[in-house]
């Protein structure tokens, strides 16, 4: 127990490194790099950048995607890092404006666009499935350039601020393993690795998933639900043809209507099972 405890002071100390959010950026803009590739990019010394990719390895905003020869050594292998869909979650809630008023919500993504439509791009190649990045065209047609990066800086900063219960349990155990890699050499490396590995694919699936509902729900519902549906019940619908886009919002719909369904019928037994209980009767 005091082990665990030990570990997560340590993570909570990596978290306060004032690199993170230059590294995340880098990798968000431009793809992978290798340590020295971010200690020329930030000119940071390399001793930071290496407590840096530590941190960032344990929070699960980055992940080891290759490793290549050295270009001066080709003996020496180099290791390059690149966001996790986290990661990638992490730079866009750092693009959430502080002050709500909205024109300077304007101003602030007329000065970050840029950088911001370079870190889609990314998303869009790392990330083929995800709709809501790969279809950002037709997105950003739909709701205008301002309002559909406040959405997905929004929808972000949501996500990671309420993260479920079961994705906190796989954080956990990357963090033990990482622990494990470092701390305890005689553990088998590439045992090791590949469980490492096999969690965070499967965090990046429920971020991934997590993320997706929020979009689609929680944030689109504020605004351009509303008006969608108050155009539809005018009959005044432009179709915007994009099918992709289409069965994405049907899919997270659907499950909504069948959660809700559920709920419905538990709630209903729950009734009656009161009934029972408090006035006597027979079920």
């Amino acid at each position: 127990m005091v082990m665990v405890f030990h570990m997560v002071a340590l993570v909570e100390k990596k978290k306060r490194t004032k690199t993170a959010p230059e590294i995340l950026g880098l990798l968000a803009r431009e793809g992978p790099k290798s340590k020295w590739q971010m200690k020329k990019a930030t000119g940071k010394s390399y001793g930071n950048i290496h407590e840096t990719v530590k941190a960032l390895l344990d929070q699960g905003l980055i992940v080891k995607k290759m490793t290549r020869p050295s270009e001066k050594n080709p003996k020496i292998d180099v290791e390059y890092y690149d966001l996790t869909f986290k990661g990638f979650l992490k730079y866009f809630a750092s693009h959430l404006p502080k002050n709500p008023e909205w024109r300077s919500v304007q101003k602030y993504y007329e000065e970050n666009r840029e950088n911001l439509r370079r870190a889609i791009l990314r998303v869009q190649k790392s990330y083929p499935e995800e709709k809501i990045f790969t279809e950002w065209n037709t997105i950003e047609k739909w709701q205008g350039k301002t309002m559909s990066y406040y959405q997905i800086c929004l929808a972000a900063a949501y996500t990671l601020k309420h993260t479920p219960l079961v994705i906190e349990d796989y954080e956990r155990e990357r963090i033990f393993l990482y622990y494990l890699k470092n701390e305890e050499p005689e553990e088998p490396g590439e045992k090791v690795e590949a469980r490492i590995s096999n969690i965070i694919k499967k965090e990046d699936t429920l971020w991934r998933l997590y993320f997706e509902e929020n979009f689609a729900l929680h944030y689109m519902e504020l605004t351009l639900s509303n008006k969608v549906l108050d155009d539809y019940m005018k009959g005044k619908i432009t179709p915007i043809h994009n099918k992709n886009l289409y069965n994405f919002f049907q899919e997270i719909i659907d499950n909504k209507i069948r959660e809700a369904e559920d709920r419905i019928q538990k709630l209903s037994l729950m009734k009656k099972a009161f009934k029972a209980l408090f006035k006597g009767e027979e079920k």
